[in-house]
């Protein structure tokens, strides 16, 4: 299993999150199993997106590829912040939400 954290900020995530689900199909196919959008600093309107992959391999070539650039410029605000999670760490941020 391999694990994404994006911590981004977005304008309107309604709009934003409509633009997303259009990478969905994509993403299963290259091996997400699963997807949270989990409030970060409202405030400041900015989200963790946490990805849940099949494999490491997989999602490093996702990461890769020309998907996940449209992905990352949906919003004008590029990601803040993007790392990789192992096991105890996502279980640690995704037990919250």
């Amino acid at each position: 299993m391999a694990y994404l954290q994006i911590t981004q900020k977005i304008s309107n995530l309604k709009i934003w999150k409509e633009k997303f689900d259009q990478f969905v199909e994509y993403r299963k196919i290259c091996g997400e199993l699963s997807c949270k959008i989990l409030p970060y600093n409202s405030g400041k309107k900015e989200y963790n997106i946490l990805f849940h992959w099949t494999n490491l391999d997989d999602l490093r070539d996702f990461i890769c590829s020309q998907s996940f650039e449209m992905i990352t410029e949906l919003e004008s605000n590029p990601p803040q912040n993007i790392k990789f999670l192992n096991e105890a760490a996502y279980q640690k941020i995704s037990k919250y939400f």
